[in-house]
């Protein structure tokens, strides 16, 4: 608020400055530039105007012109034949002649002669001296004194039908000092008045635009707590947008609050459940079944069955941590998806013997595209894995890789209840509806939260489909990639190493 503050002063500051520069130091500049320039105008006025005759209607037609700029003026004629720069007294005709009291013309028109003015006298040899430029306006500054006082001289001459007519104009430039004194003077009231308004005022309106930021901060402060707060608008278009960003913060660390909360609470649920029944068989095969090799072995298998259970999970966790993290980096290599779909299946094939899952397979051969081979295999594991925990009675899983146009097309598919529109954007959110379904056959509760950072990863396209009742279909679309030629795919193929066991398995 004070930086705020100094800010507005400093303007004020300047905006002075920049006055008592232009109205005290230019001032006196200024206003002798106006003048002259004035004075130039008015005589080009008089010769624009001059026919050739003086008489009353001339003198009237310039007469406004002369005494509005209190000038000396005379217009006069020198004798045939005579230099300008020699003429005297007895050369010169005056036909015109204005002081700053009297008017005098020659009722002869051209003819006449009269006298100079005492004015006039002693700018007379320069005004001739000046006159031999031609007809082409000439002006000069005659200083008397060491003053700051002169005199402004300027004329020009013209062709008439009678002759050459010259034409002289006068005026006296006084020092302009009272005048710079008592606009100083007034400069200093209007300098003290300005000052302390702009101090008063900047200070109100530093603190009103400052003030909302104060507010926002003690708002954050009680977000930091852990409060629920709403950030006000304040009428400040940038700052209403800045609350309202705020606000939409704010609903999101609630929401991740919230699903931490749900998180912990899940794993916790989790990890639970098999650590219970690690505990209860271990104590079964010391009280019950230690001596009875069939109990044992089948006590043993429960256990090993929830230690895997265990394992997965974990994985999981550690793969999802290094997603969102950023430091699992994909591999990406040119592979057939469909090779990669046929060995994920293998390790499901088990299901089909012993649990009497269908899986119903529709491939394309040669479906390559660039990927990363183990990410790609997780994300099969995952969603093939989803759809065997929630398919129908039938226990019927479709996947299908076909190549369309330009990209390659993967569905996975269930038979089940499937998913309602409002939901199927939370279905990604890790432990979204865990509480609602039963227990899976594979999978930890967080396999569709690791699929969309995989697939985020590789810039697929995805999405669900699904029906109400009717089942489910996860897809995924990666672009096609023209498969190598006859001559290098064995040598690809030899070069490719062993394939390992993805984690979730």
């Amino acid at each position: 608020m004070y930086r705020t503050w100094l800010y507005f002063i400093g303007m004020t500051i300047v905006v002075l400055a920049f006055l008592w520069t232009t109205e005290v130091i230019f001032f006196k500049a200024y206003y002798q530039e106006m003048k002259e320039h004035e004075i130039s105008k008015a005589c080009a006025t008089v010769v624009d105007r001059f026919t050739g005759v003086v008489d009353e209607d001339f003198v009237r037609s310039i007469e406004g012109t002369i005494n509005s700029n209190s000038l000396i003026f005379a217009m006069f004629t020198i004798d045939d034949g005579t230099p300008v720069s020699e003429a005297d007294k007895d050369d010169i005709h005056i036909l015109l002649y204005k002081d700053p009291v009297s008017w005098q013309f020659d009722e002869n028109s051209l003819g006449g002669q009269s006298e100079f003015g005492a004015d006039f006298k002693p700018e007379k040899e320069y005004f001739l001296l000046a006159s031999e430029n031609g007809d082409k306006p000439f002006f000069y500054r005659v200083r008397r004194d060491k003053s700051d006082s002169y005199t402004f001289v300027t004329g020009t001459r013209k062709m008439t039908t009678s002759g050459v007519v010259y034409f002289y104009s006068s005026y006296m430039m006084v020092p302009m000092d009272i005048t710079i004194a008592l606009l100083a003077n007034q400069l200093v009231l209007v300098t003290c008045i300005c000052v302390i308004v702009s101090v008063l005022l900047s200070y109100a309106l530093s603190k009103n635009i400052t003030r909302p930021i104060t507010e926002f901060a003690a708002t954050a402060a009680l977000l930091g707590k852990g409060e629920k707060v709403k950030f006000a608008s304040t009428g400040y278009n940038e700052f209403d947008e800045l609350a309202k960003a705020l606000n939409h913060s704010a609903e999101e660390l609630e929401k991740t609050e919230k699903l931490r909360r749900d998180f912990l609470a899940n794993v916790s649920h989790d990890l639970r459940t098999p650590l219970t029944m690690v505990k209860a068989y271990a104590e079964m095969i010391r009280d019950i079944s230690g001596g009875d090799a069939k109990k044992r072995s089948e006590h043993c298998r429960v256990i090993i069955d929830e230690v895997d259970r265990l394992t997965l999970l974990v994985n999981d966790l550690l793969d999802l941590s290094k997603l969102q993290a950023g430091t699992r980096e994909p591999e990406f290599k040119r592979v057939n998806l469909s090779d990669i779909v046929k060995y994920v299946m293998e390790r499901f094939s088990i299901l089909s013997t012993r649990d009497g899952y269908n899986f119903v397979l529709d491939l394309d051969e040669n479906c390559f595209v660039e990927c990363d081979e183990r990410m790609v295999e997780q994300i099969f594991y995952n969603l093939i894995g989803n759809a065997v925990s929630y398919t129908g009675a039938d226990k019927k899983v479709t996947v299908r890789v076909k190549r369309t146009g330009e990209k390659v097309r993967v569905e996975i598919g269930d038979t089940g209840r499937g998913i309602a529109p409002s939901e199927r954007d939370k279905i990604w959110d890790r432990y979204y509806r865990s509480s609602q379904a039963k227990r899976a056959v594979v999978g930890s509760g967080i396999g569709l939260s690791i699929v969309k950072n995989l697939l985020i990863l590789h810039k697929a396209e995805f999405g669900i489909d699904s029906v109400i009742n009717n089942g489910s279909t996860f897809w995924f679309m990666l672009p096609y990639k023209n498969a190598p030629s006859r001559e290098t795919a064995p040598a690809a193929e030899e070069e490719k190493p062993p394939r390992r066991k993805s984690k979730s398995q």
